[in-house]
């Protein structure tokens, strides 16, 4: 017998919505304008907190010149990409920076070549 789902089904999610046993719970403050404000505020210095300075922003698209020079050295159609949150403005500060190597694999190539060769190429 298949279920037809209903989320207020105490057989569902193990809550009886229906008791009047539950405990009580004090209401949430009120949004007064000024509680609302004193939110914004607190969100944008977050905000602030873990957004890129516009100095780290530099240095990633530094980094990211210099190892697409360097690998154009060792493949003249190496293509290097930011990806993921380094590419979509959604990164950190202080974060990682992801990168992605586009190449036409040579007719005697693998991909362990590539990985291996570029392991190599990076350590020096």
């Amino acid at each position: 017998m298949e279920h037809e789902y209903n989320y207020h089904n105490n057989f569902d999610c193990n809550y009886n919505f229906r008791s009047k046993t539950t405990r009580t719970k004090k209401p949430p403050p009120q949004l007064t304008p000024e509680r609302l404000a004193d939110i914004d505020e607190q969100m944008l210095q977050v905000l602030y907190l873990l957004t890129p300075t516009e100095m780290e922003e530099k240095k990633k698209m530094k980094l990211l010149s210099q190892v697409q020079a360097i690998l154009l050295g060792v493949w003249l159609d190496a293509d290097v990409r930011l990806y993921g949150s380094s590419g979509n403005q959604f990164g950190l500060r202080n974060a990682d920076v992801d990168m992605c190597l586009f190449h036409t694999l040579g007719e005697n190539e693998s991909i362990s070549d590539v990985v291996n060769r570029l392991g190599e190429t990076l350590k020096k």
